[in-house]
């Protein structure tokens, strides 16, 4: 449930940075995002935002903070979702 909640800020945040990068005609990554949909589904942007080296290099901050906080609801979306993978996996060996 927790990862679901994180899943849905997650997708807000990216909904707003797709604005302010379509509002401000900025690169993202360099690459310019015609919807929220097709950047959270681009692996190259995940991959980026998971690992923060290419955050640093966006010159406008409003657009570096919302990825910031885009990146952290991504990585606690992810990890809260593996541990509710896991008690699942763990709860199946203990009543086995």
């Amino acid at each position: 449930m927790i990862a679901l909640y994180y899943k849905f800020l997650f997708n807000q945040t990216v909904k707003k940075i797709q604005f302010i990068s379509i509002q401000q005609h900025l690169m993202i990554f360099d690459m310019q995002y015609k919807s929220a949909s097709q950047m959270g589904n681009n692996v190259s942007f995940l991959n980026k935002l998971w690992s923060g080296k290419s955050i640093k290099s966006i010159s406008n901050i409003e657009l570096r903070t919302e990825l910031n906080t885009a990146r952290k609801l991504f990585r606690r979306q992810l990890g809260y979702g593996f541990l509710s993978f896991l008690s699942v996996v763990v709860n199946g060996f203990i009543t086995a």
